[in-house]
């Protein structure tokens, strides 16, 4: 079984439900042994890549013959990205994202080509095919400073979606054209009952260090989905963060693109998934006009006519003075590239200079920082010792409230009591009071209301006169 076949039973998918469906049949027949001869010269011819200018230049599928490293001047390159994307080749077929990206490459390489178009058709594909393709992209418009436009003829959904948003522009060729799809799908082929009626039975045998080898998988054809759909959530994260940080201009508030529907060309450009919609030459007239500009950027002459306020620029970083410190140039002379370095090198001094700054400005303001926070602290301190005062000032009241009325007690025993100078004093009195008129314990009591009591000499009296009973 060669590696197209292999990937169809163990991958994640950025595709489109109806184009999965689509190759459900010659699954089926591979599931049962069947690999299907076919002639794919067909879609040999239609995967071409092929470049645009005055003379059209046709370049073959892997790149062989003719090769990028012959287009003429000014060519836009054209690469198909055609039915279910793959990493590998498919057999006698379009080729992988793994030959699309050695293309691509070359592409860059050749002065001769301004830019390169993805002429997209497909509902998608294996999931890191799409991802390598993207990161492809995203590296080859940075290293060789070319625009890359996708061009989504018919449909762009899931991976192929995927690797259009890695791109400058995308440009659909009608309004009925599908887009989006942005989403993962896995497909588990359990064929175990299939291979029971031919009387095989198949045993799945693991070490006991692998338990959880497969696991996913494993737990889906139990019935169990969760593990598999955590694995394809971190993919769809990834897919959605890139999309997202490419088209930052894509709105949710009517359709939320980022849920996996599919959208009609129509109605993605409203949202800002796509640009525009329009022909191939749309594509053609963005690449030429974003090298146009970038050749007259790198093409300016210094010779630009030195006017009147370049002298006083000139002045202002005494570039070449005189002996009068005035300028030597005037108005119609030529600003020389010397000129400009002189004036660039002066410029760097002071951007350093405004570092520096910038670096004591950004310390001055950690010291405040630093400095408002201990006075916060402070200040919180302060207000805990303060109440900690007032509720001190209060006892304190309190207490010499207490201790009023506790004197004023002592002072109503006796007048040995109330003259004593100090509480001290005064309970030194109490106790001398005390010891000069002990108590007696009566055994019985004289008493009106009890005619029963046994009578002992000791009367109310008496009790009452007792130290205690004052």
């Amino acid at each position: 079984m060669n590696r197209i076949a292999t990937n169809v039973f163990n991958q994640h998918y950025f595709i489109s439900a109806d184009g999965a469906a689509a190759y459900l049949p010659l699954v089926i027949s591979m599931l049962k042994g069947n690999f299907p001869k076919a002639d794919f010269s067909e879609n040999r011819k239609s995967n071409n890549v092929y470049f645009l200018n005055s003379a059209s230049f046709q370049l073959s599928e892997y790149g062989e013959a003719p090769p990028p490293e012959k287009a003429p001047q000014n060519s836009v390159a054209v690469l198909p990205v055609f039915d279910v994307i793959t990493k590998s080749d498919q057999s006698c077929g379009p080729s992988g994202t793994d030959t699309k990206k050695k293309i691509l490459e070359r592409c860059g390489a050749n002065p001769n080509i301004n830019g390169v178009i993805l002429h997209i058709s497909s509902p998608g594909g294996e999931a890191f095919a799409s991802l390598d393709m993207y990161k492809a992209i995203m590296d080859f418009k940075s290293k060789y400073n070319k625009s890359v436009v996708a061009y989504v003829d018919d449909m762009g959904c899931s991976g192929a979606m995927y690797i259009a948003a890695a791109c400058d522009k995308i440009i659909c060729s009608d309004e009925l054209t599908q887009v989006g799809s942005i989403g993962v799908v896995s497909h588990i082929f359990d064929e175990i009952k299939s291979l029971e009626k031919e009387g095989i039975i198949v045993h799945e045998i693991y070490a006991d260090e692998s338990s959880e080898k497969n696991i996913e998988f494993r737990e889906a054809i139990k019935g169990n989905y969760k593990p598999l759909k955590e694995r394809a959530s971190v993919l769809v994260n990834r897919f959605v963060a890139d999309v997202k940080a490419n088209r930052p201009g894509i709105t949710t508030t009517e359709t939320d693109p980022f849920k996996g529907k599919t959208l009609f060309a129509k109605e993605a450009i409203k949202i800002g998934l796509i640009d525009e919609i329009g022909s191939m030459q749309l594509a053609v007239k963005h690449i030429n006009s974003i090298n146009s500009n970038t050749n007259q950027q790198t093409n300016l002459s210094m010779k630009i006519p030195f006017k009147s306020g370049w002298a006083a620029i000139s002045a202002y970083f005494a570039a070449k003075k005189d002996s009068d410190a005035v300028t030597t140039k005037k108005e119609g002379d030529f600003l020389t590239e010397e000129d400009v370095d002189q004036i660039n090198s002066e410029l760097g001094n002071r951007q350093t200079s405004i570092d520096n700054l910038t670096a004591k400005l950004n310390d001055a303001g950690t010291a405040k920082k630093n400095a408002e926070a201990a006075q916060k602290k402070a200040e919180d301190e302060l207000k805990v010792a303060s109440d900690l005062v007032k509720t001190t000032q209060e006892s304190l009241v309190a207490a010499e409230s207490q201790l009023t009325n506790a004197t004023s007690a002592l002072d109503a025993i006796d007048d040995s009591v109330k003259t004593a100078a100090t509480v001290i004093d005064k309970l030194a009195a109490v106790t001398t009071l005390l010891a000069a008129k002990p108590g007696a314990k009566p055994s019985g009591v004289n008493s009106n209301e009890d005619k029963n009591a046994t009578k002992d000499n000791v009367d109310w009296e008496t009790i009452n006169a007792l130290p205690h009973m004052q």
